[in-house]
C-alpha cells in the first residue's frame, strides 16, 4: 500500500513564532544591550540556553557595530574589547591597572554604539536631545 507524502506547508502558513516581532521593552543602556547580545551569541555557539528575549535580534546590534566600524567611528580594537568583556559578562574595571586601557576603549565604543542603538529603538530614550539645530524644541521627537 503506497503511503502519501507529507503535505507541504506554504510559506505563508509557516510557523510564525520565529517571524513575529518580539514585544519586549527596549534595553536601558547600550551596555545592557551589548551584554545581552554577547550572551545570546555565546549561547548559540555553545548550543545552550539563550538569556531570554530582547527587543531585537543579536544580529541587529552587530549590524549597528558594523556600521560604526565601516564609517570609521570605532576601530577593530574597540570591537575586540567589546567581544572579550562581553563574553566575560562584566565591564572592565578602570580602578585596576591591567584593565584601565580596556575600560577607556569600552566606554568609547559603548558611547558611540549608544547613539545608533537609540536611533533604532533598541535602547530606550530616543533621540529627543539630539534634535537638529534648526528644529524647535516642540517639534523634536
Amino acid at each position: 500500500m503506497p503511503t502519501e507524502p507529507a503535505p507541504r506547508a506554504h510559506a505563508r502558513h509557516a510557523d510564525t513564532r520565529l517571524l513575529a516581532p518580539c514585544r519586549t521593552p527596549p534595553f536601558a543602556s547600550a551596555e545592557a544591550a551589548w551584554f545581552w547580545t554577547a550572551a545570546s551569541l555565546r549561547a548559540r555557539q555553545e548550543a545552550s540556553f539563550a538569556p531570554g528575549p530582547g527587543p531585537c535580534r543579536p544580529e541587529d546590534v552587530l549590524k549597528c557595530l558594523d556600521v560604526l566600524y565601516r564609517r570609521r567611528r570605532i576601530e577593530l580594537l574597540h570591537v575586540r574589547i567589546l567581544r572579550f568583556w562581553g563574553w566575560r559578562g562584566r565591564a572592565p574595571n578602570p580602578a585596576w591597572p591591567r584593565e584601565r586601557c580596556d575600560a577607556r576603549l569600552w566606554r568609547e565604543a559603548l558611547g558611540r554604539l549608544d547613539w545608533v542603538l537609540r536611533a533604532r529603538g533598541i535602547v530606550a530614550g530616543g533621540l529627543a536631545g539630539w534634535a537638529a539645530p534648526e528644529d524647535d524644541d516642540e517639534t523634536a521627537v
